[in-house]
């Protein structure tokens, strides 16, 4: 078994066996995990709760024959995690990236809370367990037995008001209660309280929004392409943003530079224009269809491309041999954002790392990307809902 380092036995000593490990992409949870069920529920069965893809790359496994050799594990995704539930009465359970249950009304979010109701144990670990805001608590509240029900919740913290025609929460009352519940399942760490690293840089690269992105804002047509409902209108706006200018900057720094760099995405058009710049260098790639970067020998890694979708390039994979970020264009998830700079910012870097976000000035992108500085998701009906208001008078 491995040996924990000091601040990972730190964190874990005097913890209840039922907890959320809310800790920071790199400091070691899934090692953790395994010490804390060996600590409380060792001789109990083990159920492993993850994300397809990371169960499809194996880094639970293999570090469950480190930790937990001959134990025999369950592992099944979220996807699956209705068909269990009535199935694993006594087990010992560590949801791994628990964000995904926050839902207290959704398909996983229920599975979850029946499943912990009649386990032995459970762990839920997450970098962004409530990305955005207490309102992504309400389900780990319920899981922990701390409230009833979402309704109860908020009538008891939140404070709402209807301007479009549905529920918004502008705000919470009670904060000393919410955040002494909080305490009480949960505990911070953050890398930097525990991991030496080097250096984050961040670089604002400004763009002007596209005449193309214009006439879709106002006409909600182009070419013979019509953008009329809010599906169509998002992603054309998302995807006509200032695309050409972002690749003639994008081509200037990836030429200019023989360091390795991870370029995020969102759009798999976005991925066929961003190959078209990369002629002598070595191209990685992250996605739903191809999965090719470098696993060890990092310091071998020169002159190279790394270019990595969001949701395959947030979960379960390491870009430490790459010291320069571009995000090209924002995730609207909180969660997908946050963790994909922790895959290149994380135990194992050994070198100054430089940001580049691409941010078009007064378009939709700025917003998300203010969203996402807020710690929140991107609400796409309700900055759509704000600017129809304002163009109505």
């Amino acid at each position: 078994m491995l040996k924990l380092y000091k601040y990972q036995s730190d964190y874990l000593r005097y913890l209840p066996k039922n907890f959320l490990f809310d800790c920071d992409t790199g400091v070691g949870k899934t090692v953790m995990g395994f010490a804390h069920y060996r600590i409380h529920g060792e001789n109990k069965p083990l159920c492993i709760v993850a994300p397809a893809s990371k169960l499809k790359d194996g880094g639970w496994q293999r570090m469950a024959d480190i930790m937990c050799p001959n134990k025999d594990i369950l592992f099944i995704s979220y996807h699956l995690l209705k068909k269990y539930a009535d199935e694993l009465d006594g087990y010992f359970l560590i949801f791994d990236e628990c964000h995904n249950i926050k839902n207290s009304t959704g398909v996983w979010g229920k599975s979850a809370w029946q499943i912990c109701k009649k386990a032995f144990g459970f762990i839920l670990l997450s970098a962004t367990p409530v990305p955005n805001g207490w309102e992504d608590a309400i389900n780990y509240f319920k899981i922990f037995g701390k409230v009833a029900n979402k309704t109860r919740f908020i009538q008891q913290f939140a404070i709402t008001q209807r301007p479009y025609g549905y529920m918004e929460i502008i705000g919470w009352r009670n904060s000393k209660v919410l955040k002494e519940t909080w305490n009480s399942i949960s505990k911070r760490l953050n890398k930097e309280d525990c991991l030496e690293l080097p250096p984050v840089t961040f670089k604002y690269i400004h763009f002007k929004a596209s005449q193309d992105y214009k006439k879709i804002f106002s006409t909600r047509v182009l070419g013979d392409k019509v953008f009329d409902n809010s599906m169509l209108l998002r992603h054309g706006l998302r995807q006509n943003c200032a695309t050409k200018d972002k690749l003639e900057y994008l081509h200037d720094l990836v030429n200019s530079t023989k360091q390795n760099i991870v370029i995020f995405y969102s759009y798999e058009s976005e991925l066929y224009q961003l190959y078209s710049l990369l002629s002598n260098k070595i191209i990685f790639e992250c996605n739903g269809k191809n999965k090719h970067f470098p696993t060890d020998n990092f310091s071998e890694v020169k002159n190279s491309v790394t270019l990595a979708n969001y949701k395959s390039g947030s979960e379960g994979v390491e870009f430490t041999y790459a010291d320069i970020i571009v995000y090209f264009s924002p995730s609207e998830s909180y969660t997908e954002y946050y963790q994909s700079l922790g895959r290149c910012h994380r135990n194992g870097q050994t070198k100054k790392v430089t940001v580049y976000k691409f941010i078009t000035k007064l378009t939709i992108e700025q917003n998300i990307y203010q969203a996402l500085d807020n710690k929140e998701d991107f609400n796409f009906s309700l900055w759509e809902a704000k600017y129809e208001k304002r163009n109505r008078k």
